[in-house]
């Protein structure tokens, strides 16, 4: 018989690893680069596989190892003796002497009790393993140990169904959130291109300049459309595009007196009068330009004004209405205390009660006789007061 207990453990504990089984050598190496929860999992498993003792093999090992020990010296002592049988005669009759009589009576006596020890061990090693043969708690335990490892990649399958859920949960939430920002946008975008278009158009009438009346019927136009699109627009909005359209304004503006410079340049030779007539064109139409982007600055001055006087009319109104609420809110308080007060008292008449419900009849009899008298008292009283205007 032989130690074959690393051949069973490894015999009992094949099966499906959770994790990729990981040799000694190699985890000493990648410990501080594996997951954390491998890691914890990794020690957990060898600390499980070292506690399991297979103290009924381990007996059964030592047993065998003494059998060999007891059988070498039995052998031993075998070959001794053919080899002292197998001398000469003459030879034996020469070592016939008293000493080697005793040292080899002595010798003889050490091995026999030895050999009486190790019998006993043997005796006790047996009783010992009859002992431990019922005990299979080592078993069990690597029978769990097993059942723990095949459950193990269902739970880890589990886990990760539940982590790409999860994924999946979050990805479509940022999904809708990022929908919703972008739908945000357009709108946002949409309405300054429609503020810009408005302005555009407003301030592109004196380019189309025809006469004085449709100039005129053109710009309240605009101004109108202009007010009634920016009513709505806090006042930060309407001075940042009036800011925008003043800067557009003035680009054009500059663009437009490059222009003429030109063409005055270029028609100094056809005549002095033609030349007058243009500069006086020009200077109608920059009045005209700077009549509008006046009338603009006023309307829009206007706007910001009366938002801000709507915000500030809001601000108030939301004020008085805190304040109104936090007088609701107290009076709500009191009338809560009062609840409790009256609750209160009524509990305390209904005890008075009890307690006077629960003495002698004599005083029972007066006690409600007591009651009825008050009772008629507050009526007659009840009655004073109603009549006291017609009293009068």
């Amino acid at each position: 018989m032989t130690d074959r207990t690393q051949e069973f453990l490894s015999l009992a504990g094949v099966g499906p690893w959770p994790f990729p089984p990981v040799p000694t050598p190699l985890w000493e190496a990648l410990k501080d680069q594996l997951p954390l929860e491998q890691q914890q999992l990794q020690q957990q498993q060898q600390q499980q596989a070292a506690a399991l003792a297979f103290t009924f093999l381990a007996v059964a090992c030592s047993c065998q190892r003494e059998l060999e020990r007891v059988q070498q010296k039995l052998y031993r002592r075998a070959t001794r003796g053919s080899s002292g049988a197998a001398t000469t005669p003459d030879s034996v009759g020469a070592s016939r002497d008293q000493g080697v009589s005793v040292s080899s009576s002595e010798s003889v006596t050490a091995e026999v009790s030895e050999l009486l020890q190790c019998v006993r061990q043997q005796q006790q090693q047996a009783q010992r393993l009859e002992a431990l043969g019922d005990d299979v708690k080592d078993l069990v335990a690597l029978q769990l140990l097993r059942q723990q490892q095949l459950l193990q990649p269902h739970k880890q399958q589990v886990e990760l169904r539940d982590a790409q859920a999860h994924r999946h949960t979050v990805l479509r939430s940022l999904y809708t959130s990022m929908q919703e920002a972008t739908a945000e946008l357009r709108r946002r975008e949409i309405a300054a291109l429609k503020q810009q278009m408005e302005c555009t158009q407003y301030f592109s009438a004196a380019a189309a300049f025809g006469g004085g009346g449709g100039a005129v019927s053109g710009s309240t136009r605009s101004a109108e459309g202009s007010v009634a699109l920016t009513a709505g627009i806090s006042a930060a909005e309407a001075a940042a595009a009036a800011e925008a359209a003043m800067r557009i304004q003035q680009k054009r503006q500059q663009a437009h007196l490059s222009e003429r410079m030109r063409q005055t340049a270029a028609v100094e030779a056809e005549g002095p009068e033609q030349q007058q007539q243009e500069q006086q064109q020009d200077v109608e139409l920059l009045a005209d330009e700077q009549q509008l982007v006046a009338t603009l600055a006023v309307d829009n001055v206007d706007v910001v004004v009366s938002i801000q006087r709507k915000l500030q009319e809001i601000v108030q109104t939301m004020n008085v209405f805190a304040l109104k609420v936090a007088e609701q809110a107290e009076a709500c308080y009191e009338i809560g205390s009062l609840a409790d007060a009256a609750v209160a008292n009524v509990q305390g008449a209904e005890k008075q009660l009890a307690t006077a419900l629960s003495r002698n009849s004599k005083f029972r009899i007066y006690i409600v006789y007591a009651f009825i008298a008050m009772g008629f008292l507050l009526v007659f009283l009840d009655f004073l007061k109603s009549s006291s205007p017609y009293l009068v």
